[in-house]
């Protein structure tokens, strides 16, 4: 469903980021976290989506209802269960 949608992991915004552009190197630090949820907070989450949230009505439910599904088969008899996240942060310091 994501199709031609922007995707962070393709580091195509890296570029700005080059050699004589104004800044010096990129610094990073990854940070973790986990969201806890319930089945219908993972349906939420998968929901909130752009590209989910935008689909016809028919086809979002159809998304879901296969979220609800896989929750299911992968997570029998768990109520509640953590979404692992990591956030990137990057910076650059002003060259000139």
């Amino acid at each position: 469903h994501r199709g031609a949608s922007p995707w962070y992991s393709s580091h195509a915004w890296r570029v700005a980021f080059t050699a004589d552009c104004g800044f010096g190197p990129l610094e990073h630090r990854a940070c973790t976290n986990a969201q806890h949820v319930d089945v219908e907070g993972l349906v939420d989450r998968v929901a909130s989506i752009s590209f989910i949230a935008t689909l016809p009505d028919t086809a979002r439910s159809e998304v879901l209802g296969e979220v609800r599904q896989i929750a299911a088969e992968e997570l029998p008899g768990q109520s509640h269960f953590a979404i692992p996240y990591v956030t990137d942060v990057f910076w650059s310091r002003r060259t000139g």
